[in-house]
């Protein structure tokens, strides 16, 4: 299908005129009746509270305007540096932009963004603004436009071409050249398809103060297609999630095929209103097709970046601020799990922020400068009702492993049991955390060992040298055992977790620092003075150029020490490009002792993250050090160390062991049982070939959840229904309805009515959540009983209750039990771990 829709960007560094530009293009199309300024703050799309006090650019927004039969949707994106991710935000969804370029000269900021248009092949027009000032330099600008790109010529040169620009135009690209040499010359249609082609740029000078150029500039919107190509079947591209004024989500998309009607669904959420925004005002529509920018109301799952109902993955722009971070601090008082919630919220909004929430209740965010951190504070303010505080900038480090390891973990506490063995293997830089399984299948079926893989892939594994993320390490599972009886749910997040931490305690860890790669331009007479700098700071020289008395250096250096001097070396810069630098990504860090011994780091102390293992002893738990438990492990053969370099003495009696032993194998038992002797593998241990993690689905998993006995055994919620009994019952169907969309689980709520007399059964729906209100006479856990007595044989069924008699006779009846505590307790887990993970 075709669509006469353009979506045009606008973007500049900061003070280029950029939102002066915008106004005069909406002024001059009739959209608006006078043209507003920043600095008065009155400008039709600056306007945010917080954009009027500042007098900049802070969100992007959508203006609307047509041109010769085109309908045109202008997006004004921020030029600070510090709000660089939010313009990059649309550049996935245009097929065109202007480029403002003030006449003080190409900087920093204004390479970023055409490498940037560069990467997306976004054909462009650009304008260069303030030339009506006294400053303004032509041949200066020309010769920098022409070093950024040699295809940049004058509009008005390009409506009558003459010999010599001709074959100016023929060299600036092999487009053109191939061109040329096939008519030895220019059509009108072969520079609007090089236009097109992201091959040439017209450059329109002007002033937008004045309103110099700015007719000419709009006419030249024509050398872009007027119709462009889109499939029939619907898809959307997902590029800004917002809240409106009534805390309303908005997605902004834009529909890239198709078409879509109020009241459809996408991924089973319905549309409740589809929404064209003009600047802060917006028109309902019932349906929009193929190229149209809009924003859909009723949709809580989408993400920032996604592309739906496509079979191709969106590139989104990468953000360099991953590798520093900061700590929120809450004031006292102040309620972390209601504050957490909020946070996600904003980072649905700014996913640039990178917000990090620890299994120890702190809150970590990243960064790009102050004015964004000013704005980030504000915006929190505006959300909590309160102020926080930021901790200095820390480096955020991670941790790998040298050589392969194994490891081992054994869970069991009266009337619990899992034991897990996993290998550890080292990966090549930047490939992250890599599940997989070796495990024999009759050994342990795949439905069970897909619940172990899918804990190693949730949990957030930590390093032992400095307990940061440990990351190109794939974990392959070698085996499993449960207990009939006695294997809970959580037992073997548990032992997996063990399993992993004892092989990195006895592991070869290398710690690894971030590090940037750079970009710098200095004059000749400079050259020795930088290098010698840039030497000191441990930066490496990968390359460089020499064009006249310009060289250019690249290369890259450990952020640690380069990040403290980037605007010291920026100063070395010429025509003021500015020291582009860029995330690029980990390496062995150079003072890892140091590094360490400032962490103050103990593994044996890490609670969070136990090495030790569990096992039974005189009817009660006992833990053993990572150092002791693999004699003991139940699964044979194993792999026991033949050498160490750590202290072989143990922290237990040879008495002690031997009780444990006794307890868990039986005393008839232990006499064929060699704990004390070395137990080799066979060679065809590992002989299945080794298969990647994937989730089962077999059959659909329920959820069922005993509600008032969940609310009654969480204190926050206990105490809400103290107060607001209702409130309570919406914010566990929050919790619930979070927690079964990040498991895939279909979830009923089941509330007692019991007493409420000739009251019939209810069933309602919310939030992708069934709960239902029991008849009267019929408690929660009949209903739960009866459900699971009748489905039991074609849904995999977990009922969450802390009763355990409840507990006992649904066990017995084929489902799987959860107590309250775990049920919170996974549900923290999920949300720290995975949840992250899924956003960025």
């Amino acid at each position: 299908m075709k669509s006469n829709k353009l979506t045009l960007g606008v973007f500049a560094s900061a003070d280029a005129g950029k939102t002066t530009l915008s106004e005069n293009i909406l002024f001059n199309s009739g959209v608006i009746r006078r043209i507003g300024h920043v600095d008065e703050g009155d400008s039709f799309l600056d306007s945010d509270s917080m954009e009027k006090e500042r007098g900049i650019s802070i969100f992007s927004k959508e203006a609307r305007f047509s041109v010769d039969d085109m309908d045109v949707v202008l997006i004004d994106t921020p030029g600070h540096i510090d709000f660089a991710a939010e313009a990059e935000r649309t550049l996935n969804i245009l097929d065109a932009a202007i480029l403002i370029i003030s006449s003080d000269g190409i900087n920093k900021r204004t390479r970023q963004i055409w490498s940037k248009l560069d990467r997306y092949r976004i054909p462009r027009l650009i304008f260069v603004n303030k030339c009506d000032l006294a400053s303004f330099d032509r041949e200066r600008i020309e010769a920098q436009l022409h070093r950024i790109s040699s295809a940049t010529f004058d509009v008005t040169n390009l409506q009558k071409i003459d010999d010599d620009l001709c074959e100016k135009i023929a060299f600036s690209s092999d487009l053109a050249l191939d061109i040329f040499e096939q008519s030895s010359g220019f059509s009108k249609s072969d520079i609007k398809m090089l236009i097109n082609r992201a091959a040439l740029f017209p450059c329109v000078y002007g002033s937008a103060l004045k309103g110099d150029g700015v007719k000419e500039l709009i006419k030249s919107l024509s050398y872009f297609d007027k119709q462009r190509e889109y499939d029939d079947a619907f898809s959307c591209f997902v590029y800004k999630i917002t809240r409106d004024k009534s805390g309303s989500r908005l997605s902004h998309v834009k529909i890239t095929g198709g078409s879509i009607s109020l009241k459809q669904s996408i991924n089973d959420e319905k549309i409740n209103d589809i929404r064209l925004y003009n600047g802060d005002r917006f028109i309902s529509k019932k349906d929009v097709s193929a190229g149209e920018i809009c924003v859909l109301t009723g949709l809580e799952k989408t993400i920032s970046g996604q592309l739906i109902d496509r079979d191709k993955i969106a590139v989104l722009p990468k953000n360099d601020a991953s590798v520093v971070s900061r700590k929120i601090k809450l004031p006292s008082g102040a309620d972390f799990h209601s504050a957490a919630m909020e946070l996600k919220k904003i980072y649905e909004e700014l996913p640039e922020i990178q917000l990090e929430i620890e299994s120890n209740n702190d809150i970590r965010i990243a960064v790009t400068g102050e004015l964004q951190l000013q704005t980030l504070s504000r915006i929190i303010e505006r959300r909590l009702g309160y102020c926080v505080e930021f901790g200095e900038e820390s480096i955020t480090y991670l941790e790998t492993i040298a050589k392969q390891v194994e490891g081992y973990g054994h869970f069991e506490p009266l009337k619990h049991y899992a034991e897990v063995h996993v290998r550890l293997v080292p990966l090549p830089q930047g490939t992250g955390i890599k599940i997989s399984s070796s495990c024999s299948e009759t050994e342990f079926p795949p439905g069970k060992q897909n619940k172990v893989l899918n804990i190693l892939q949730e949990y957030d594994h930590r390093g032992v040298l400095t307990g940061s993320r440990l990351t190109d390490v794939e974990i392959v599972l070698l085996h499993a055992k449960e207990h009939a009886r006695h294997t809970e749910g959580g037992d073997f997040w548990e032992a997996a977790r063990r399993a992993v931490r004892q092989a990195l305690m006895k592991a070869s860890s290398v710690l690894l620092e971030p590090v940037y790669s750079f970009e710098i331009s200095v004059s000749s007479d400079d050259f020795g003075k930088i290098n010698s700098e840039l030497t000191k700071l441990g930066a490496v020289i990968d390359s460089h150029s020499i064009d006249g008395d310009v060289i250019v250096l690249k290369g890259s250096a450990p952020v640690i020490s380069l990040k403290p001097h980037i605007e010291e070396i920026s100063a070395f810069s010429i025509d003021g490009s500015g020291f582009d630098i860029s995330s690029n990504g980990y390496l062995p860090c150079r003072n890892s002792d140091a590094v360490i011994s400032a962490s103050k780091y103990n593994p044996d102390e890490d609670t969070e993250n136990p090495s030790s293992s569990i096992f039974t002893q005189n009817g009660s738990g006992m833990s053993v050090s990572w150092r002791e438990c693999e004699e003991f492990m139940h699964i044979k053969p194993y792999v026991k160390r033949v050498s160490s370099n750590f202290d072989r003495k143990s922290n237990y009696s040879r008495q002690s062991l031997d009780d444990i032993f006794k307890q868990t194998y039986g005393k008839n038992k232990v006499s064929h049982v060699k704990y004390k002797k070395l137990i080799t593998p066979e060679q065809d241990e590992h002989k299945y070939q080794s298969k990647q993690f994937k989730n089962s689905k077999k059959t659909k998993h329920v959820l069922l959840v005993d509600a008032y006995n969940l609310i009654h055994a969480n204190t926050y919620l206990k105490d809400l229904a103290k107060l607001d009994l209702g409130a309570a019952r919406e914010k566990m169907l929050e919790i619930v309805a979070e927690y079964s969309s990040m498991k895939g689980f279909e979830a009923i709520l089941v509330f007692d009515a019991y007493k409420n007399k000739d009251r019939l059964a209810n069933k309602e729906d919310a939030l992708g959540v069934s709960f239902v209100f029991t008849a009267s006479n019929e408690t929660a856990d009949s209903y739960i009983e009866r459900y699971v007595f009748e489905h039991i044989k074609s849904e995999n069924i977990t009922v969450v209750t802390s009763d355990r008699l409840e507990q006992m006779t649904i066990f017995q009846m084929g489902a799987n039990r959860q107590s309250a505590s775990d049920f919170f307790d996974e549900f923290d887990l999920l949300k720290t771990k995975l949840m992250p993970h899924l956003l960025h």
